[in-house]
């Protein structure tokens, strides 16, 4: 069964898919940009929408969208700044890392990480895939049957260690969500982080570059 055949099977069928629960207490993490371009604070709950600009891997059909996270600070960055190596400090500056910790009821999430997925045509393709026309029906799919959300693999970490959360929720941004504890910390603040993605090759430098120059004669 392919993997977009997800999208043609019924939510009774889709109720055996694996699920993965995101307990009272789990801890998940997004970056995001400080400000909007119009100066005002940023909030940092953002459920994109399928069809719509910048429209995310497991987006849904307006008025539902999806909210992305990880379950590692580490997984928010490389999902941020991907195989960019070197990074101006002042782009760091510009942004904040948001910590949001589950206060409600356990939610339901689709594991398409787990072994029973292949049974439903589910490749690592899903999560890590350039093609997003398998990846959104499924998500739609997956909603209709009662999932709260999908979780998955990080294309940018080679060690496919690090997961991926889409939450889904009512499309839009907003400043808080019910059953969510968040805490905002600037990016560079977090030493911790700094020192955990030098791992995937980043390099935090000022740019330009303090660089010696010759006049041409």
């Amino acid at each position: 069964m392919p993997a977009r055949a997800i999208a043609t099977v019924g939510p009774p069928e889709l109720g055996s898919f694996p699920a993965r629960p995101l307990p009272t207490g789990a801890v998940l993490h997004r970056i995001t940009l400080r400000l909007d371009p119009d100066g005002s604070v940023r909030k940092p709950w953002y459920f994109s929408a399928s069809g719509t600009p910048g429209s995310g891997r497991f987006d849904l059909l307006l008025p539902r969208g999806s909210c992305y996270l990880s379950d590692a600070k580490p997984g928010a960055f490389v999902e941020v700044f991907r195989r960019v190596g070197v990074i101006d400090r002042a782009d760091l500056a510009r942004r904040q890392l948001f910590t949001a910790t589950r206060t409600g009821p356990t939610l339901r999430l689709a594991d398409l990480r787990a072994r029973r997925a292949a049974r439903f045509g589910v490749t690592a393709d899903l999560s890590a895939g350039d093609d997003y026309t398998s990846s959104q029906p499924a998500a739609q799919a997956l909603f209709r049957a009662g999932f709260a959300g999908v979780a998955g693999t990080i294309r940018h970490d080679p060690s496919l260690r690090l997961r991926n959360v889409a939450v889904f929720g009512r499309a839009g941004a907003f400043a808080s969500q019910r059953g969510w504890q968040g805490r905002r910390v600037g990016l560079e603040l977090d030493r911790e982080l700094a020192a955990e993605v030098v791992a995937y090759g980043y390099a935090v430098v000022d740019i330009p570059y303090d660089v010696t120059t010759t006049a041409p004669s």
